[in-house]
């Protein structure tokens, strides 16, 4: 028994009413709430997971205004556990299109450039995923640089919301940077955010590739350059959170591109 609602068979979870993800939406998120908690866990059950499923697909308006689940999505980022097999599974199955629309018209979409070898999707979700190892003990030997520098960051939350944000306006024209902002920013308001912390996303957002270009296609070496980058960025807290964020970019765009030149010159700047 894992509470009154579910139970563990094996590895995975189970449910003991095949209709309560239909009666109650909220659990459609409470489960996964669950499955984050246990780190033994793998997912769930063959028949439970078709009950939620049915149950994800009558996701609407609703099921976002509750602020019961606008709360436990948030969550899943303020915990971190196992969060990118959580988000890959809500994208599997649809789950994170319905609940933010905006994620819908990226599935899937194709980048015709000389870098993205991924779908925008699973760029992002990619990202994320080199995001959370930064914060894991186990992969310091990786970077141990920015894995000293997640370390030292508190609110890692916003790290992973700035990577899901990041790219999520491609594909509509124009400056995608900018147009994300107002995904962030609404974003924000809705899950309950301090101020601050959707400042800094929504900053993140629309800045995420101010590092890169700087780094990559100026003099960094130039006093002017490096003065002109400081009054962009503003302080330490921004500093160290684009730095993460353009480290964690660079690598979920092709596994090919990274390399010790470029993560030079992201540390000297």
């Amino acid at each position: 028994d894992l509470d009154e609602h579910y139970f563990q068979v094996n590895n995975l979870i189970a449910v003991r009413d095949k209709t309560l993800f239909r009666r109650e939406p909220q659990h459609i998120f409470k489960v996964l709430e669950l499955w984050q908690q246990y780190s033994n866990l793998a997912g769930l059950a063959p028949e439970t997971l078709r009950a939620w499923w049915q149950a994800v697909q009558k996701i609407d308006g609703r099921f976002y205004a509750d602020p019961a689940n606008r709360r436990r999505f948030v969550g899943f980022f303020r915990h971190g556990g196992g969060l990118t097999h959580l988000l890959r599974f809500l994208n599997l199955y649809g789950a994170l299109s319905h609940y933010l629309p905006e994620w819908g018209k990226i599935v899937g979409l194709l980048q015709h450039d000389l870098f993205h070898v991924y779908p925008v999707d699973d760029h992002i979700l990619t990202v994320l995923r080199n995001m959370r190892r930064l914060a894991m003990e186990q992969h310091v030997h990786e970077l141990p640089f920015a894995s000293s520098v997640m370390n030292a960051f508190d609110k890692k939350y916003l790290l992973y919301l700035a990577a899901l944000f990041h790219d999520i306006a491609k594909g509509r024209g124009g400056d995608h940077a900018v147009q994300g902002v107002a995904d962030a920013r609404r974003f924000a308001a809705d899950h309950f955010l301090p101020e601050e912390d959707g400042e800094m996303l929504c900053w993140l957002v629309e800045n995420h590739l101010l590092m890169s270009m700087t780094a990559q296609k100026e003099d960094i070496q130039d006093p002017d350059v490096v003065a002109r980058f400081c009054r962009r960025v503003g302080n330490t807290e921004r500093l160290s959170a684009l730095y993460l964020l353009t480290v964690a970019d660079i690598r979920g765009t092709n596994p090919k591109i990274w390399n010790s030149w470029k993560a030079g010159l992201l540390e000297n700047l």
